[in-house]
């Protein structure tokens, strides 16, 4: 179906025309009553169009009249490529292998390492156990005096080696030596000579 509107001046009339199942809009206008009107057809452009018609995060290209083609953002994704998601990698993409993977963004994520373990690479790969005792004797005090002893990753023991001493096995020292003097009376239970006693029963 067509519907039309006609305005007219004393010396011109304009047409405006839409078909209803058509892709384009006519306007057709005359310089006299008489005379053949000019027709000029604009294709629609959907891109153009409010609400947006491929929605957020997708990009809208037009490709003929009232056609038009949707495609996702980088990082984003759709079956149909509107109304687009965030890709996110630890989901469809996760090359953190026994590591953690964490979403930072659309197509972005970072890899961090189980506790106890650490990255020789800091990238939070090919993670490895820590061994604590391997620095600093663990945190466990002098490796003359305290022994560290590592229970698993990122763990460890300390305990006092022979002839050290300490509350909670850490910083052993040794025992404190205490000094004892002892004094010693001398009582004089000599009889003197010429002295008899006498018992008497």
């Amino acid at each position: 179906s067509t519907t039309s509107t006609t305005s007219t001046t004393s010396n011109s009339t304009s047409i405006s025309m839409k078909n209803a199942t058509s892709s384009y809009t006519t306007t057709s206008s005359t310089t006299s009553s008489s005379g053949d009107g000019i027709i000029t057809c604009t294709a629609i452009n959907r891109c153009q169009r409010s609400p947006m018609v491929c929605g957020s995060f997708s990009m809208c290209t037009p490709t003929g009249p009232d056609a038009y083609n949707c495609t996702c953002e980088q990082g984003y994704s759709s079956v149909t490529g509107a109304f687009c998601s965030p890709i996110n990698n630890c989901i469809d993409a996760n090359d953190c292998g026994d590591s953690y993977c964490v979403f930072t963004g659309p197509q972005q994520h970072i890899c961090v390492c189980p506790l106890g373990h650490s990255s020789p690479t800091d990238d939070g790969r090919d993670c490895e156990p820590i061994d604590l005792c391997l620095t600093s004797n663990g945190g466990c005090g002098l490796a003359s005096t305290t022994l560290c002893t590592s229970t698993g990753p990122g763990s460890r023991n300390c305990s006092c080696l022979d002839g050290f001493s300490s509350p909670n096995g850490e910083y052993c020292t040794p025992p404190t030596t205490t000094r004892t003097t002892v004094t010693t009376t001398s009582t004089n239970t000599t009889t003197p000579i010429g002295t008899t006693t006498a018992t008497t029963t």
